[in-house]
């Protein structure tokens, strides 16, 4: 569902993400696109439904520069229309995930700059 290119924009320090969902094409995520252990928040062309569970792939990079793929599930907290755009911003809570992958999430998402301002101070 999540992916993330090799390149950090000189501007954000952040690398660009593209999230797909199974039943969409793949969109570029704005600046503001949020990755923590507690869950994603990323924009689809699609409504999605409020309290639904869903999985998600997110690959994130290796040290080797390889993609590691990380299997999450969530559910759908939130899913609110942009203004102005024909775009959802969704927030997905993660669900039961074992304390390595929590761990790997984090420090992907710190290198990222990716973390939202709840989990920046942990």
């Amino acid at each position: 569902m999540s992916e993330f290119s090799g390149e950090k924009s000189e501007e954000t320090g952040r690398q660009p993400v593209v999230v797909a969902t199974d039943s969409t094409t793949e969109l570029s995520q704005p600046d503001h696109f949020q990755l923590c252990p507690l869950g994603l928040q990323f924009y689809s062309e699609e409504a999605l439904v409020p309290f639904s569970v869903m999985s998600v792939d997110i690959e994130v990079p290796e040290k080797d520069g390889s993609l590691k793929k990380i299997a999450c599930t969530g559910a759908v907290v939130r899913c609110q229309r942009e203004t102005n755009s024909n775009r959802y911003r969704v927030w997905l809570q993660f669900l039961e995930m074992p304390e390595g992958t929590r761990e790997n999430l984090k420090c992907t998402a710190k290198a990222g700059n990716f973390l939202c301002s709840y989990c920046c101070n942990f």
